[in-house]
This record gives structure tokens, sequence and C-alpha cells, in this order.
């Protein structure tokens, strides 16, 4: 499990390089880890909103979207977050993978299934 040390270091990490891309895609590999607050649906409630910015609450990271939108990731005890290119080998437990429009990837890969991420 992250702990905070390791959650700052994600948020940094992910504030300098992916802060102002768009989701161009989200693809859901298992839908147990989602949970859906909006009722719209999840990957339709993530295409095309732009990540305005991240920071961290307690053990969640928080990604402020566009029209008023947010992801919340809680990576409990064995989630993690890769963010690669297209080409890097997906990891067998990846769960969601969210394709930005600056080519990378913004993958969710949890070995137990723990790990939640919440749209609202």
């Amino acid at each position: 499990m992250p702990e905070f040390p390791e959650l700052e270091v994600i948020k940094e990490v992910l504030q300098a390089y992916i802060v102002g891309q768009t989701i161009a895609e989200v693809e859901v590999r298992r839908p147990l880890v989602l949970r859906d607050l909006t009722g719209g649906g999840f990957a339709a409630g993530l295409t095309g909103h732009s990540i305005t910015s991240v920071a961290r609450r307690g053990k969640f990271l928080l990604f402020k979207l566009s029209g008023d939108r947010s992801l919340a990731i809680n990576l409990m005890l064995s989630g993690r977050l890769q963010l690669c290119s297209p080409e890097t080998r997906r990891l067998p437990y990846t769960q969601v993978t969210l394709r930005l429009s600056g080519g990378q990837e913004l993958r969710y890969a949890d070995r137990r299934n723990m790990g939640k991420l919440y749209l609202t």
C-alpha cells in the first residue's frame, strides 16, 4: 500500500506530465474497480475532458477535470499507476487505460482488485 510520501511523488510526477491533456479514450477491462457517481457511464463521463489538476487527499489521488468532473483513485494494497507509451507491454492485471491526447496512456493496474476509481 503506498504511503503518503509515495502518493506525493506520484502526484507530482502526474502533475508534471498529464495536466492539460485531454482524455481521448477510456478502455475498461475490469468494471469491478469502477464507481460512477454521475450515472452517465464511466468511460463516457471521462472521454473528452481535460485534466486540469492533480492533488492528494489522504490516500486518494484526485484528478480535477474540465466540465466540473473529478476522478478519485484509491490504490489500496496492490494498485499502481503506469504512465507510458501505448507500445509498452501491458501488465496482465491492468484494469483501466486512459489514452491521453499527448500520445501517452495512464494505466491503472491492481492484482487484487481492491483499489477503486470514483467518477464524480
